[in-house]
């Protein structure tokens, strides 16, 4: 026998037979109809190429097949397998590489209505199709070794009355849960206005989506397959009966029982019984996304400013645990019972998430917080509700208090509120001088001497006590946007087009907040160098390493104190928000060269002082005052009040700017608090680079320190981190606001939340320093490399110190994050560069070389070409 037939299961695992013949071997153990098939095993395909002497060349593989004529036994054995009048499908049955299960599925000639005298003609056919260009191809990119043999199916065609495919998993969704199942008329194929029924399976039960099917495939005795039209009346009939589409369902659940594999099934109804056609498993599961996992919701507009790249294991796992505790305090705060706390105590470490190598916040936990909140059970608010989207979680679980209680809590944290705002002056205060205390003790630690357990446990007492005890400074940031929301109120009356920002305009005065110190050192700096002519004229004619080569080197007075100054300045003002992935020794030369290049641009700009960006906000506030003082000159008791909350308003925004000061001076105690733990782990072997530390999170490091470390071999587990964080960095951003489905670590789950504001061609936000200008836009890219020319305008995402030094060219300065008291918009006022800051949706619009007119008097960017 040359064909192995239906019933000869002995031959189920032979490779020759290819993977779609033995799929069908498996369906004989399950009680199915399938309409007689054989298969002609790959191996005889040999016989069309016996005569040659070499296999290598395609062209000659083809004619041998187009000249091999088939013994008479083969035609024999066909004749009394099928008879003459039956229609037959001549299917390949190829043998898979894995990876590649369904990459020949379209390449592979196939036929669907033959008459048996063309059979071997179209057995031919099949065999010439593993030859083509595009399969050739495919098989040389993926390095795939040459394919000599394919098995054949011949199969009896059902004349069906309906016909459909299903499938296991939703092909769409992808869902676990839900069986697929489309249905048509007559045979499977395609035609113009042959429509299909969809039906969703699932434990709810049948979903049923009728297609109104006007036409319908079938064929006649001439094998000639038309077009027929379903009667009115039978149009909207259902293809698949309920009946067979349970048999269906149950069919697939035994193929995945028994064979571990999800599967889909090719079938057709002929005298009101299913015949299953041909069956496979459903290959590449992971292009398959299961959107029926739980739906959520991750933003990243809150880290925008601190965050906006790829961050290391470290930062997240230290970001994390003061997210934890920050939204403790925050329940805690607004009235949350300890009870309810202690209920979602798990939910509170799962408010962060990180996509990509970058920071988001998860919202449907956001929600989840909040709706522990009495407030929201009666919808009364100290602050206005910013939702970040308008998908609403079900939270109706959460609070489960009465609406009555809901009152009665907020009666009582009403009154607290009023004594802990009267004694946060008091408590702020004591707060800032413990932490004043701490720092300093941290500045002259003597770091070398230090082990990596005290090191360890000097981290942990700094976190209990500063890092995650956050509570003051998280009220002073309360109480400062109820008083912000007050004043708002108090000027809107009052705004127009160039007075739209009056609150802030009323509150621009840095000359008392801490967060300028750094600017100002770096000023001070400037001066020394100015006062310097050996210095000013290296800084004026070197490069950066060149400049920072010469002030290691030089033993001269002047260099001496100014490499004391640098060195005293960098161990201050660590940036919290740059954990360089960097070696210890490249991160020690790269601080520098970065100074070097703000000091730079400030010589070339002239700058000594900030005396103008002071001009420029004591402008601004006594233009807004005049207005507001104008328009209560009639109302002494509404200028009371008025004046009032300004003091007010004005004490609370510096307690919290120098609250938000102290914290990032604390992420530099942290900073280098793990420098010196990768530094001892280098000098004991453990690591390769003191920089390596930042690729291991808090609770890795401390596991090893203690003897609890799962993997011994830290340089092979911070390789792997590398080798992802580059690859990270190399990806596009993901969107500001994205859903997933289920385990958000796939690609495929992964899209952006449609957003309005991408056809904008119009922003405003709030004015920083006024003026008006046009020019070209340059986004910033977070590298250092980036460089813009003179007069073209910088526009990013939100402050940094790579733009600083840029500053000094550009024509305006665009922010789509910030606030007017960033030290970097305090120098831009003192450069007189136009600022405009929280202008948003402007990265989501604007591309880089595109031409805008600024307009930062009204606080407006406008669009003028790409």
């Amino acid at each position: 026998m040359i064909f192995i037939q239906d019933n000869q299961t002995q031959y189920i695992a032979h490779p020759a037979i290819g993977e779609k013949a033995k799929e069908l071997f498996k369906l004989r153990q399950f009680d199915v109809n399938i309409p007689r098939w054989v298969v002609l095993p790959a191996d005889f395909m040999a016989e069309a190429f016996k005569n040659l002497t070499s296999l290598a060349n395609t062209g000659d593989l083809l004619r041998a097949i187009d000249q091999y004529v088939f013994p008479a036994s083969v035609e024999a054995e066909l004749g009394l397998l099928f008879p003459d009048d039956l229609h037959l499908a001549v299917r390949p049955s190829p043998w898979i590489d894995p990876g590649h299960e369904d990459a020949f599925d379209e390449q592979y000639a196939s036929f669907m209505i033959v008459p048996r005298t063309q059979v071997l003609h179209k057995i031919k056919a099949v065999w010439r199709s593993i030859f083509s260009d595009e399969v050739l191809a495919y098989r040389a990119t993926h390095r795939l070794s040459p394919n000599l043999g394919i098995a054949v199916i011949i199969q009896e065609v059902v004349h069906a009355k309906s016909s459909g495919v299903a499938y296991a998993i939703h092909p769409t969704r992808g869902s676990r849960k839900e069986k697929f199942i489309s249905g048509i008329f007559g045979l499977g194929g395609s035609a113009e206005n042959v429509e299909a029924d969809a039906y969703t399976m699932s434990a709810g039960g049948i979903d049923r989506q009728i297609a109104r099917k006007r036409e319908q495939l079938v064929v006649r005795q001439n094998s000639e397959v038309v077009t027929e039209e379903v009667l009115r009346i039978h149009q909207h009939d259902q293809a698949v009966a309920d009946e067979h589409l349970l048999t269906i369902s149950k069919l697939l659940d035994d193929l995945r029982t028994q064979n571990q594999q999800f599967y889909q099934l090719q079938f057709a109804l002929q005298d009101d019984k299913i015949q299953i056609i041909q069956a496979q498993p459903i290959w590449r599961l992971d292009q398959l996304p299961d959107t029926s996992g739980e739906y959520n919701l991750w933003d990243n507009s809150h880290f925008a400013d601190e965050y906006s790249g790829v961050i290391t294991p470290l930062i997240y796992s230290c970001i994390r645990t003061y997210s934890e505790a920050d939204q403790k305090i925050r329940a805690a705060f607004f009235g949350a019972s300890k009870a309810l706390m202690k209920r979602y105590r798990d939910i509170f470490s799962n408010t962060l998430g990180l996509l990509h190598g970058r920071l988001y916040s998860n919202l449907r936990v956001k929600q989840t917080l909040d709706a522990m909140l009495p407030e929201n059970r009666v919808d009364v608010h100290f602050l206005p509700q910013r939702n970040l989207t308008t998908y609403q979680f079900d939270t109706t679980e959460v609070y489960r208090g009465s609406t009555n209680e809901a009152w009665r809590s907020m009666f009582f944290l009403t009154g607290k509120l009023f004594n802990r705002y009267r004694a946060l002056n008091q408590k702020g205060n004591e707060f800032r001088k413990y932490s004043e205390k701490a720092l300093r003790k941290f500045y002259h630690l003597d770091w070398q001497t230090k082990n990596p357990q005290e090191l360890m446990q000097m981290y942990l007492q700094l976190e209990r006590t500063l890092l995650a005890d956050w509570d003051i400074p998280f009220q002073a940031d309360f109480f400062f946007n109820v008083h912000l929301e007050w004043l708002k109120k108090q000027t809107l009356p009052f705004q127009d087009s160039a007075k739209s920002y009056l609150a802030t305009d009323l509150l621009l005065d840095t000359t008392s907040l801490d967060a300028i110190h750094p600017l100002q050192r770096r000023i001070e700096i400037t001066r020394k160098i100015q006062a310097s002519t050996l210095l000013k004229e290296l800084f004026e004619s070197e490069g950066q390493k060149q400049i920072w080569h010469f002030i290691q080197h030089d033993n001269r007075e002047e260099t001496l104190v100014l490499r004391h100054i640098i060195n005293d300045y960098i161990l201050e003002n660590d940036a919290h928000c740059e954990i360089l992935r960097y070696s210890s020794e490249n991160r020690i030369e790269h601080e520098p060269l970065k100074l070097i290049g703000v000091l730079q641009s400030y010589l070339h700009r002239h700058i000594s002082e900030l005396d103008h960006a002071k001009q420029v906000e004591s402008e601004i506030r006594a233009s807004a005052e005049d207005l507001m003082n104008q328009n209560f000159k009639r109302s002494p008791l509404k200028r009371w009040w008025y004046q009032k909350i300004l003091r007010n308003s004005r004490e609370m925004l510096r307690m919290k700017e120098n609250f938000q000061y102290d914290h990032q001076r604390l992420w530099g105690v942290v900073r280098r608090l793990f420098a010196a733990i990768g530094r001892r782990f280098v000098e004991e072997g453990i690591l390769e680079f003191e920089g390596d530390i930042h690729f291991l999170s808090k609770e890795e490091v401390f596991a090893f320190i203690e003897g609890q470390s799962i993997t011994a071999d830290l340089n092979a587990l911070v390789g792997l981190r590398k080798e992802e964080y580059e690859r990270f960095q190399a990806m596009p951003q993901l969107a500001t606001q994205i859903a997933t489905y289920g385990v958000p670590y796939r690609n495929t789950d992964i899209f952006a939340v449609s957003n309005s504001l991408e056809q904008q061609e119009k922003w405003k936000g709030v004015t920083s320093c006024p003026g008006k200008t046009k020019g070209v836009a340059r986004i910033f890219n977070g590298q250092q490399s980036f460089a813009i020319e003179d007069g073209e305008i910088i526009v990013a995402r939100c402050a940094n110190l790579d733009i600083e030094s840029r500053i000094a060219n550009a024509s305006a300065l665009l922010l789509e994050r910030g606030s007017v008291w960033n030290p970097i918009c305090v120098l831009a006022r003192q450069m007189n560069v136009p600022t405009i800051v929280n202008v948003k949706g402007l990265l989501e619009g604007l591309q880089d070389g595109d031409l805008i007119e600024v307009d930062a008097v009204l606080g407006e960017v406008r669009k003028i070409e790409k």
